[in-house]
């Protein structure tokens, strides 16, 4: 699902398309709001992690040999407390 008002190519509606459709694979419709929406926020770090790590900028930083790094983690408005996801992507990532 994308945001019905705005044209499908609108760059907000590119961005969250990847992310809508691979939710739907998650088989979240029955569950309540508050049990599907963690889910969710983590499927968004787990995808965005990926994305990063292929962009011209890291990749170029892994070939240089930078000790650069992109950690997965939420970050939990009520208790302030960090949860990580453990993927972590580092060098000798590159592919």
């Amino acid at each position: 699902m994308t945001i019905p008002s705005l044209p499908a190519d609108a760059p907000l509606n590119r961005w969250l398309a990847p992310l809508t459709e691979h939710i739907t694979t998650l088989d979240l419709v029955n569950e309540p709001t508050e049990l599907a929406l963690p889910v969710v926020v983590k499927e968004n770090v787990r995808i965005q992690v990926e994305n990063i790590c292929k962009t011209e900028v890291i990749m170029n930083a892994w070939i240089g040999s930078r000790d650069v790094w992109v950690h997965g983690l939420v970050y939990d408005l009520a208790t302030g407390r960090l949860e990580d996801l453990k993927i972590s992507r580092g060098p000798g990532f590159a592919r």
